[in-house]
């Protein structure tokens, strides 16, 4: 079924679409190298994890400002707690209300040893009709969450190849109810262009859709069996279709603004992208000018890196994170330097 995006609980959906950004940033900033150490570092599955506490923390930290940015979601952000974070999967509990929330991690758009190669799989599983295997994972952190909180409600959301995870949590958890979920929000969820897109039986599940974006365009294509579609129209000052922003209420401070130098916000790193709004063209810092640049998607990182001249006199190009001159925050900066004999 397909309906106007006026006919859904408007408030839990921007709330749901602010939780399916948080997971982002459990992720640690470093640099972000498009050379040959990329592949070697991301090679084969995870062989360690980054310290739970290590992610809670980022996300605990960047919840705290989302309450901030949202004060029509302030009272509802500030009575959660992150009760578990990883790499996938973000857990927020409200005691006083007892419920449970769920939130799975969309592709990140950096290179880095951490996701990359997860990422990469996942995205070309699912490509083909296949479910991602960071799937497998996030149903097991949840599971594991979800038994200490028994007698809560619990939902669930995503954003992108996170939505597509998540449907298949829903779908295997669904006939227990101990670790069914109530509702599943899912935003531009990414779809295959072989495959039925994977809904669950009995678990009320929202796709939100924003007009022309290309991701979800199967669920254009297909008559769902269950589930609603809720079509969104994109933010005029927004280009990319897909990004998370379209979903987002307003923001206190900038509001749908987003042509200052891109800061840490809780919806930053779900909108780069390479055709996100760019910073302006230069900044100063330390009395040197550096050039602000809209940073690629991953696979057009990949497809450069892989074709990048290699040799002696090559030039080398690294993300770097750097402290952002334009705004409070960071920014990411795209450093070119030619090795040195």
């Amino acid at each position: 079924m397909i309906d106007d995006c006026s006919t859904a609980d408007e408030s839990f959906v921007e709330l749901q679409a602010i939780l399916a950004g948080l997971p982002m940033h459990a992720i640690p900033h470093g640099d972000r190298s498009c050379g040959p150490e990329v592949f070697l570092s991301c090679r084969g599955p995870r062989k360690s994890q980054i310290d739970e506490g290590t992610c809670k923390r980022r996300v605990e930290a960047i919840l705290s400002k989302a309450a901030r940015e949202y004060p029509g979601h302030e009272h509802v952000l500030r009575q959660l707690e992150v009760e578990f974070a990883s790499l996938d999967l973000v857990c927020f509990v409200d005691h006083r209300r007892r419920r449970l929330f769920a939130a799975v991690r969309g592709t990140d758009l950096s290179m880095n040893r951490w996701t990359t190669h997860e990422d990469m799989r996942s995205n070309m599983h699912l490509i083909l009709g296949y479910n991602p295997p960071r799937a497998e994972r996030a149903l097991k952190e949840y599971l594991a969450v979800r038994s200490r909180f028994g007698r809560y409600v619990s939902f669930a959301c995503g954003h992108s190849l996170g939505g597509a995870v998540v449907l298949f949590v829903a779908r295997e958890c669904e006939e227990n109810p101990d670790t069914a979920f109530q509702r599943v929000d899912v935003f531009n969820t990414a779809t295959s262009p072989l495959a039925t897109p994977l809904v669950p039986f009995t678990t009320s599940t929202h796709f939100h859709r924003v007009k022309g974006d290309w991701a979800s365009l199967a669920l254009e294509q297909v008559e769902l069996s269950h589930g609603q579609v809720h079509l969104h129209s994109p933010k005029e000052s927004v280009p990319d279709k897909h990004v998370l922003l379209h979903f987002l209420p307003k923001k206190v401070d900038n509001a749908d603004d987003q042509s200052c130098c891109l800061s840490e916000s809780v919806d930053n790193r779900d909108c780069l992208s390479s055709t996100s709004i760019s910073p302006p063209a230069t900044c100063q810092e330390d009395g040197s000018a550096i050039q602000k640049v809209s940073k690629p998607a991953w696979w057009a990182l990949l497809g450069s890196c892989a074709l990048w001249p290699k040799g002696r006199n090559a030039w080398r190009c690294t993300w770097e994170s750097k402290e952002n001159p334009c705004s409070s925050g960071e920014a990411l900066t795209l450093q070119l330097a030619k090795p040195t004999a």
